[in-house]
């Protein structure tokens, strides 16, 4: 993420709550020396910011969180790290289309904080923001919403006792067959459905059914596609994936697609 960073982060002037001391000490990338002075120093002055101040830090936080995830659901588009629910496939020109459309809508993002918020032109940045939203919503979110676009791998943080330490890719777009501890994960989530659930059980206990059919599969080019086509029927993909029509600037709604925190 080095390029949100350039561009979001390191802008001369964009509006912050420390002071210029505060900057600097966390600029030195010590992470002592930081807190000691963030406590010391810049905790008793927070409540001597004027209003004018902390509107232009929402709007900072507001133009980064929309920069983030644009880029997040950028790199999943241009890395083919989704599916269609509805098994259709999506053409090269279609994704061209959506990462020329991100790129544009960071462009639009970016223009807002550089060239009116970083100037303390509040009002002007609030509208380019919420134009560049209202693109968003018509050449992004639109087709996210048509093609029924889902997220086809995410990592989860192994269970320290079972599975050891770390992360581990989930639902890998280029699996060689269904691994032991990823049966072992997808079983652990529909149990929690079922538990959460109980309406739904009769059909939750199929899908295990279904799940244990995989193993069946004679080599490990048909287990992988028969736990692929699992992973992704309609109501197993929301206990694992994330739906990219779920992240909707326009409506302030952002969910965190790559990462699965149980």
């Amino acid at each position: 993420m080095h390029e949100f960073q350039k561009r979001f982060c390191e802008v001369p002037g964009i509006p912050t709550l420390l002071s210029s001391k505060g900057l600097k000490s966390f600029s030195d990338k010590d992470p002592e020396k930081y807190l000691i002075h963030f406590w010391k120093n810049e905790i008793p002055r927070f409540k001597s910011i004027n209003e004018i101040t902390l509107t232009a830090v929402r709007y900072r936080r507001k133009i980064q969180t929309r920069a983030y995830f644009a880029f997040v659901v950028k790199s999943i588009i241009g890395k083919k790290l989704f599916f269609c629910g509805s098994g259709k496939s999506i053409k090269a020109t279609e994704i061209k289309f959506i990462i020329d459309a991100l790129s544009e809508y960071l462009n639009q993002l970016e223009t807002a904080l550089v060239e009116e918020l970083a100037e303390n032109k509040l009002e002007e940045a609030r509208r380019k923001v919420e134009f560049a939203d209202q693109f968003y919503s018509k050449r992004i979110l639109k087709f996210f919403k048509k093609e029924n676009i889902w997220v086809s791998e995410r990592r989860y943080f192994n269970d320290l006792m079972s599975l050891g330490l770390g992360t581990r890719k989930f639902g890998s777009h280029d699996l060689n067959e269904a691994h032991e501890k990823d049966v072992h994960f997808i079983s652990g989530l529909i149990l929690e459905a079922i538990r959460k659930q109980p309406t739904q059980t009769e059909s939750f206990l199929a899908n295990l059914h279904q799940l244990g059919l995989v193993s069946t599969q004679k080599t490990p080019a048909k287990r992988a596609q028969a736990f692929r086509m699992f992973l992704n029927a309609k109501n197993i993909a929301p206990l694992w994936s994330v739906s990219l029509a779920e992240i909707d600037p326009e409506q302030n709604r952002f969910r965190e697609p790559i990462h699965y925190f149980p």
